[in-house]
């Protein structure tokens, strides 16, 4: 009971920071809520990818030892991941020209962190525009704060409320996209490295398989 009451005392908190800082404020929450799915997508991603790439690896490395061309295919037919895509590439150049180059390996594993890297670029715009859009939300509260410098019917009272609205709306908003952008920015940092570390596991890994994949007679793959 006491749990649940703090976790509403939270979220109450949270509703009422949404309310005081004003529209700006909820945009800023609805683009960081967009900018952490698409980092946990990715995030989870990587982690899968970079779990599965050296079982792969083995894996297809052992049937090329056994001449076995026609599983791999059918393997990397079924498969989504880069190791996979790369590999029937290869397995393709290698049938048609039996061209299996640096240039072609590079070209291949660059392509596939395209891929890999996919919404990164929406992310890094989420962070860009966080504090360009909590320092719009201090304009327009200050704004709020000179409009209501001006006399207002009905007294004093209605002067405090449009001040003090002003001055939220100004304050709130300018944490709101802080916070946003450094949060962001730590994790995208953080993937980014898992990122670097996925190319350099993918890269070896596509190696492996293309120095196994030369050694073989061009009539033994076709």
């Amino acid at each position: 009971m006491i749990l649940f009451e703090e976790r509403l005392r939270k979220v109450m908190g949270m509703i009422s920071f949404i309310r005081e800082g004003g529209p700006i404020v909820l945009i800023i929450a609805i683009t960081s809520l967009i900018g952490l799915f698409l980092f946990f997508e990715r995030f989870i991603y990587v982690m899968y990818v970079k779990r599965k790439t050296t079982s792969i690896v083995e894996n297809f490395k052992k049937l090329l030892r056994q001449r076995r061309i026609g599983q791999i295919r059918q393997i990397c037919k079924n498969a989504s991941d880069p190791v996979s895509s790369i590999t029937m590439k290869l397995i393709d150049s290698k049938r048609e020209s039996g061209d299996l180059s640096g240039d072609t390996l590079a070209l291949l594993i660059e392509n596939e962190m395209i891929r890999i890297q996919r919404n990164y670029r929406l992310i890094s715009m989420i962070i860009t525009i966080s504090p360009l859009l909590g320092l719009l939300g201090t304009v327009t509260g200050m704004i709020k704060i000179f409009n209501s410098i001006a006399p207002i019917q009905g007294g004093g009272i209605a002067y405090k409320a449009e001040l003090a609205s002003g001055i939220s709306e100004a304050l709130y908003t300018t944490v709101a996209g802080l916070v946003v952008a450094i949060l962001l920015s730590i994790l995208m940092s953080f993937l980014w490295e898992l990122t670097d570390k996925l190319e350099a596991i993918i890269t070896e890994g596509v190696h492996d398989v293309a120095n196994f994949l030369s050694e073989l007679p061009n009539e033994e793959v076709r």
